[in-house]
């Protein structure tokens, strides 16, 4: 009996020990790509631009789509359970979405697999889905989820970059393939950013198995894709042009986060974003993430608020692609990134919608999409 008891408290001890040892998860935010589409706009000698060869319009979210999206919204409500409240309430979830199609549906069928309706919310018995606010902004005053092709300051950021040496040697190294491009495809293709938008039809072809042109073989995927890579890289090369492009997000999510830290919160504890590969692979590169790689669909960032046991805030932040999240380092931190050394990372490239409409005036714009 005496070691019998022995046992019995030093098992109280070690499950004492773990309980304390759990960090409690205080908020969340999560950005995520849409999921499977067809292809946009093609090349004049691509033999599938018809638009009978694909099951919905160019550009638009397939079944295939809708699944994949789903099914990650299946996957985020097993992994937050014990976190999100079974039914939906609107005071701990807010959902943004980029004023896109797909990622507009991506954002509904999403929602479908994290909030399936229980008891008093289901309105239909035959119908076991229901509708949940999705916000969103038009794209051409949109600077949080819509990469801003259409703002000045940072066209002008990106314009001078194009002509500095770095990016002048790399067009020049890439002229005969352009040529190429150019004879087989029926249209100019003259830098990096066409050879990205061809890379993108090949690739969605390719994924539908289609035969492609035997004149791709040279290029696609081997020469063509570290091209879409660095036009990528391209989008937040500068933190000047990481802050108009992603600030917005890192102002949104300090803002949650800081909200939680003082006495009275004020902002949902859940937070989701619906928008492009460009947005989470803008995130990882403004962050300094090494070794990137073209986003996947339904690829998703993850930043987790969290208090361990001695009451100390500290951040998480994951990548989820195909299967679990991985946990990532953000460059300058720890992967338990103590939160105000976050703040500190984030602050210099965040940006408050205010100070995003002065710099890009959008309002002067009369083209509007």
């Amino acid at each position: 009996m005496f070691y019998v008891g022995i046992f019995i408290w030093v098992g109280y001890i070690l499950l004492f020990n773990f309980v304390v040892a759990v960090d409690e998860l205080i908020a969340v935010s999560v950005l995520y790509r849409h999921g499977d589409r067809v292809i946009g706009k093609s090349y004049p000698n691509d033999p599938y631009k018809d638009q009978s060869f694909w099951p919905v319009p160019f550009e638009e979210l397939t079944n295939t789509g809708k699944t994949q999206q789903y099914e990650l919204g299946k996957w985020l409500r097993q992994h937050y359970n014990s976190f999100l409240s079974q039914e939906y309430l609107a005071k701990e979830v807010i959902i943004q979405s980029s004023d896109v199609s797909r990622c507009l549906m991506s954002a509904a069928c999403n929602l479908a697999g994290l909030y399936p309706p229980q008891g008093d919310q289901i309105w239909n018995p035959s119908l076991l889905w229901q509708p949940i606010p999705i916000h969103t902004k038009p794209c051409w005053n949109d600077g949080l989820l819509t990469i801003p092709a259409q703002c000045e300051t940072y066209l002008k950021l990106a314009n001078e970059l194009l002509e500095s040496q770095e990016f002048i040697d790399y067009e020049n190294g890439n002229a005969a393939l352009y040529a190429y491009l150019t004879e087989y495809t029926g249209y100019k293709i003259s830098s990096l950013f066409d050879a990205r938008a061809l890379y993108d039809v090949l690739y969605i072809e390719n994924l539908y198995n289609y035969t492609l042109p035997a004149w791709t073989i040279p290029v696609f995927p081997d020469k063509l894709e570290p091209i879409a890579l660095k036009t990528f890289e391209f989008e937040s090369y500068t933190p000047e042009m990481a802050r108009l492009v992603v600030g917005q997000v890192f102002h949104k999510i300090l803002k949650q986060f800081g909200s939680f830290i003082s006495p009275f919160a004020s902002e949902e504890k859940f937070q989701i974003f619906s928008a492009h590969d460009a947005n989470v692979f803008s995130i990882l590169h403004s962050l300094g993430i090494p070794n990137l790689q073209l986003v996947p669909y339904c690829g998703m960032v993850i930043f987790e608020l969290r208090r361990n046991s001695e009451g100390k805030y500290f951040v998480q932040f994951l990548y989820k692609q195909d299967g679990e999240p991985e946990l990532l380092t953000i460059e300058g931190c720890t992967p338990n990134c103590d939160y105000h050394t976050f703040k500190s990372i984030l602050k210099p490239i965040s940006l408050g919608t205010l100070e995003w409409n002065g710099a890009c005036k959008p309002e002067q714009r009369t083209n509007r999409t």
